[in-house]
């Protein structure tokens, strides 16, 4: 039997290695929200559950990659400073462009003020207790952002402790997932309130988000057999069964809708990391995988500005009240915008960050 992890894993096993898998994985995940929010009907019940579970998976992969990317950095004692600068040059500039375009077509809001901030779930849960607008898409960058704000330092400050640090804290986050929404139930507050608290914060949704990186802080163990990788796949798959299981076991029993909803999200996000999980089984074993197409790897490669503009132009077509062709026109303008975004915008940008921070690149 596998023995656990070690509590420290030695930096010199870490690596950059680009996994080319993990970009086709990111197109797969950009096109199953795009399906969602395009509007069009062919299969009502599989529709809704896209949009969701292609966020989980972004969620995964951003934890995984960023993490796996700021220990590698650490290692070489390459300084936060340029983890930052690299970020705010890849996030930024297509997010307030984004925005920019987002207030000359639909006006100001609040909503929109907000996404400005990267604060948009907060306004959310505290103010509206909506979660349809014309920035709507917003919500999981704020999550992002706002686990990116203690994330890096966490990770520095917690030295050999690293692998103990990342459990606890997925662990924190797993029980705020399944307590808090609970009790703001029992406390009377409405069920959108409770919704938009379990569903867009990233105390609770964002539990995919440390356990990718809790994935990356072990990346170097498992990924010496691939005996230990399908160990650990089996038990996510384990743990997913066992997650949906308690749903519907205490779905009879309950009133308290915001007891099973928990259980029923963390099943379906272990899917998705096992999804992420079989990435790295397939490169590890020089397996091919449709996750290597060229089409899906290109698409991951401009996912970031796919998900930025296809929400307000489907917003703007009507959203859940839409033709085929209109679908299709939707998803046809949402890649000319975000191609055009991509390689006249966006890449010059992170190619300049990239220059500039190794050029001024310190020692910790």
């Amino acid at each position: 039997m596998a023995s656990l992890p070690p509590p420290n894993i030695p930096d010199s096993s870490r690596t950059r290695e680009h996994l080319v898998e993990l970009d086709g994985i990111r197109g797969i995940a950009i096109l199953m929200v795009l399906w969602n929010h395009a509007g069009w009907d062919p299969i009502p019940t599989l529709r809704t559950q896209l949009s969701a579970l292609g966020v989980d998976l972004f969620f995964f992969l951003s934890g995984f990659l960023i993490t796996r990317i700021r220990l590698f950095e650490q290692s070489q004692q390459i300084s936060l400073n340029e983890f930052w600068i690299r970020r705010a040059a890849r996030i930024f500039p297509a997010a307030y462009l984004c925005l920019l375009g987002t207030w000359t077509v639909f006006g100001s809001s609040g909503e929109l003020i907000c996404s400005c901030f990267y604060v948009t779930n907060l306004y959310e849960l505290f103010f509206t207790q909506q979660s349809l607008s014309s920035v709507s898409q917003f919500w999981s960058l704020c999550c992002e952002e706002q686990f990116y704000l203690f994330w890096p330092f966490l990770l520095l400050a917690a030295g050999r402790f690293v692998t103990r640090t990342t459990f606890i804290l997925m662990t924190l986050f797993m029980l705020c997932a399944l307590i808090l929404p609970v009790l703001a139930e029992l406390a009377g507050f409405e069920k959108a309130f409770c919704d938009i608290l379990l569903r867009r914060q990233v105390f609770t949704r964002g539990w995919p988000l440390i356990a990718g990186s809790a994935l990356a802080v072990i990346e170097p163990y498992i990924r010496r057999s691939l005996r230990r990788e399908c160990l650990l796949l089996g038990g996510i798959l384990i743990f997913a069964l066992l997650m949906m299981v308690i749903k519907y076991a205490i779905d009879g029993y309950c009133s308290l809708h915001q007891l099973t909803n928990p259980f029923g999200i963390f099943s379906k996000q272990c899917l998705m990391g096992a999804v992420l999980l079989s990435g790295i089984i397939f490169h590890d074993a020089n397996i091919w995988s449709p996750f290597k197409l060229a089409l899906f790897c290109w698409i991951g490669s401009i996912s970031y500005g796919l998900y930025l503009y296809q929400w307000p132009i489907f917003h703007y077509l009507g959203h859940d009240h839409q033709t085929l062709m209109l679908s299709l026109a939707g998803i046809g303008l949402t890649f000319a915008i975000a191609i055009a975004s991509y390689y006249l915008f966006e890449r010059p940008i992170i190619q300049w960050s990239r220059r500039y921070t190794k050029a001024k690149r310190k020692p910790i």
